[in-house]
């Protein structure tokens, strides 16, 4: 009996070392994060919203250091009613949002099923005005195009050239190179020096910007929708 105590007696022990050394690695992981979210910058050469991101990985690891719930029924049906609750609230909010920002962007769903499968697609966005969002969403838009009809964008996140896929070098079958933050500054966008590639451009604008596109005289007016105006190439 004094044999099997001993054995029993070093297995807690190293269950309590286990237990203490695993909740320091969680503390310190969690306070690392913390750390990042209350130095880092906004943004780090080609990474914007930086640190913003570390405080939701700090909430999340030091979820690790919530305590188990006491046995019996009445705690779990407790924790369960709070987090169903919360869920149902931030359900209603997220799908508010959704419902209004569908509103917001009737126009750019009329407009996008005048455009081709497979466009190269250039987009100039001057107007960030409207939405619930503190943020432009309007830029993000185009995606969606390419989503639903395939194609290219003038701005993908591998001509950062920080990804293991990249493009081709010297490759005319991609988009061209644009300066850093190319999209969000439309008043740089010169069509004889960045718009050859492109056959549809898409504008979003209170009023025209034709003269955006008027040195070529292959692109032609298509269809406005509220504040979007598309263009297209007349091969």
């Amino acid at each position: 009996m004094c044999v099997v105590g001993f054995f029993v007696e070093r297995r807690h022990r190293a269950i309590d070392r286990f237990a203490r050394g695993s909740t320091l690695a969680v503390l310190a992981v969690a306070l690392a994060f913390l750390g990042l979210y209350l130095t880092l910058p906004m943004n780090l050469s080609t990474w914007w919203f930086v640190y913003p991101r570390e405080s939701v990985a700090a909430c999340v690891v030091a979820l690790a250091l919530c305590p188990d719930l006491p046995r019996g029924p009445a705690f779990p049906a407790i924790a369960f009613a709070a987090i169903a609750f919360a869920t149902v609230r931030q359900t209603r909010v997220v799908t508010g949002a959704y419902r209004a920002f569908d509103g917001d962007t009737a126009d750019f769903q009329r407009i996008v099923q005048q455009i081709p499968a497979a466009p190269k697609l250039a987009y100039l966005v001057f107007d960030h005005e409207g939405g619930p969002r503190v943020t432009s969403p309007w830029v993000h838009l185009p995606a969606w195009v390419q989503a639903e009809k395939g194609g290219w964008l003038m701005f993908h996140f591998a001509s950062w050239n920080q990804w293991p896929v990249q493009y081709r070098s010297g490759s005319d079958a991609v988009p061209p190179p644009t300066p850093f933050r190319f999209e969000w500054m439309p008043e740089r966008f010169q069509v004889l020096k960045h718009g050859p590639f492109f056959d549809t451009f898409l504008i979003r604008s209170p009023y025209s910007r034709a003269s955006r596109l008027a040195w070529d005289p292959s692109i032609k007016f298509v269809a406005r929708e509220g504040n979007w105006w598309l263009y297209r190439r007349e091969r």
